[in-house]
């Protein structure tokens, strides 16, 4: 009976801490992108706003443009024919530029 009592008290602290212990810095959202024209998300076309994590790339086709909102109030602007990866060191957001321009 001790056995079954100290099982269900350890499963109690993992489920409890599940939450914390899951959490990573890839998977928190970096902010929120808004296509203007045609634009790809990790290859597929962006058609609604969308939420950003650390890893993923943004590209722009010849007639698009993408807004990247950041959470401090920060925004990215991805001209035509652009390509940028975002991804993230501990607050620090890195934007890559792969082709094109970004103001």
């Amino acid at each position: 009976m001790r056995s079954k009592a100290a099982l269900a008290v350890l499963l109690a602290t993992l489920l409890a801490c599940y939450p914390v212990l899951n959490v990573s810095a890839a998977g928190l959202p970096l902010g929120k992108v808004v296509p203007g024209g045609s634009a790809d998300l990790n290859g597929t076309k962006l058609t609604l706003e969308t939420t950003l994590y650390s890893g993923d790339t943004v590209a722009t086709a010849a007639d698009g443009v993408a807004f990247v909102f950041l959470p401090k109030g920060d925004r990215l602007q991805l001209g035509p024919k652009s390509e940028v990866q975002l991804s993230s060191e501990g607050e620090v957001l890195i934007a890559t530029l792969g082709r094109g321009a970004v103001q």
